[in-house]
């Protein structure tokens, strides 16, 4: 527990970490504010809040964030510290990939209260609990509307801690915060380029089906919710089966898994030089 304090401690002198919340507060703003003209669709809008702000926002906020979690030891010339205890690499990545998990907690908790309640507002929460009657991913969902807006948000919370672990399997690579940013960010938004409009051009080609593998496979297509409802769709079926739901979550679940054990294992072998 004191380890992760003094973990958040460093976290808060990050001046990126800082300059990142603000801008991302402002665009979660702007974002709210320019949604006023679709408040018509109430609670089938806030469920395109993470296709349209939410997923693209977390990763931002994640990559400015996380960038320089295991990269400040070495930056600062301190790395040799954490040999003159015993267990210091043990516990030290402990605490940093706990200080992960919360902070991805945090950040998409935030996003999604925010969401819920302004829009929610602005239409009423007269329907919050009724059934719902439409979803984006799935055709049948047996929850009300508010339920699966708070499950659509766990499940960009599952895509949130891919994204963190793969940030932080380049950062004990590079070393370099900077290089981090724009290694990880630079690949979010290629693969968001593709999700949008990319894929448009390269339809039916073999590239095409190489980075539809990996975007359906990736980060990026859980944080944006596609790869639940395509991984979890039945043969002949556009949208995702609800049943079948338990599929793409333990894939991610599993990923993320060995994405912390492959943190472990490049940076023990890299600070123990």
């Amino acid at each position: 527990m004191q380890l992760l304090r003094a973990e958040w401690k460093k976290h808060r002198t990050f001046r990126e970490a800082w300059v990142g919340y603000l801008l991302g507060f402002a665009f979660l703003l702007l974002s709210l504010y320019m949604e006023s003209s679709s408040s018509g669709l109430k609670w089938f809008g806030v469920q395109q809040d993470i296709y349209t702000y939410g997923a693209t926002l977390t990763a931002f906020l994640i990559v400015i964030g996380l960038s320089r979690l295991f990269c400040y030891e070495r930056e600062r010339n301190t790395s040799c510290l954490l040999r003159t205890t015993k267990n210091g690499l043990t516990n030290s990545y402990a605490a940093k990939i706990s200080l992960t998990v919360q902070y991805c907690a945090v950040v998409v908790a935030v996003i999604g209260m925010l969401s819920i309640v302004v829009n929610g507002y602005k239409f009423g929460f007269a329907e919050a609990l009724g059934q719902i009657t439409e979803g984006v991913y799935f055709a049948q969902v047996p929850m009300s509307n508010l339920a699966y807006c708070i499950v659509q948000y766990i499940f960009l919370l599952l895509g949130a801690l891919y994204f963190a672990g793969f940030v932080l399997i380049v950062a004990t690579i590079v070393k370099q915060s900077t290089w981090v940013i724009i290694l990880c960010g630079g690949c979010f938004i290629a693969f968001l380029g593709y999700y949008y409009v990319g894929y448009l051009w390269i339809q039916g080609t073999w590239f095409g089906r190489v980075c539809d593998f990996l975007f359906h496979y990736g980060f990026s297509g859980f944080m944006l919710q596609e790869s639940f409802s395509r991984l979890s769709a039945t043969s002949g079926m556009l949208m995702g089966n609800w049943a079948q739901i338990w599929r793409p979550i333990l894939f991610v679940i599993v990923t993320i898994i060995i994405e912390f054990a492959a943190v472990w294992l490049l940076w023990k072998r890299k600070e123990l030089r």
